[in-house]
């Protein structure tokens, strides 16, 4: 069953968010500017607000409810959707971002190989 929230967010794939914020990681391992580094952070932190379930997992993705009849927004006062499947794919992606920040966090950025 998809949960709702009435907070407004663009529809979010889980992996292809951790991608984005995994090219921003490549772009700091290049020029080492920390603002990438922050994105970085800042995706992954919004990933984890708004796709990360109460067992750790990441879901699948959330959806802004355009059409009423769509899972999880038949609910009138329901504007997100929080698509609930459990995606390993997803759930390896965000983990693999999470870490590849804390490595970064860990190093200075001219030792990263």
């Amino acid at each position: 069953m998809a949960t709702t929230s009435n907070r407004a967010c663009d529809q979010v794939y889980s992996s292809y968010s951790a991608w984005t914020a995994l090219g921003e990681l490549a772009l700091y391992d290049v020029d080492a500017d920390s603002r990438w580094l922050d994105e970085a952070r800042r995706d992954a932190n919004g990933l984890g607000t708004h796709t990360r379930q109460a067992d750790g997992s990441y879901a699948l993705r959330t959806y802004v409810c355009v059409d009423r009849t769509a899972p999880g927004c038949a609910d009138p006062s329901a504007r997100v959707v929080v698509d609930p499947t459990i995606d390993t794919a997803a759930d390896a992606w965000a983990q693999h971002l999470e870490t590849a920040i804390a490595i970064r966090l860990a190093q200075p950025a001219a030792t990263l190989p």
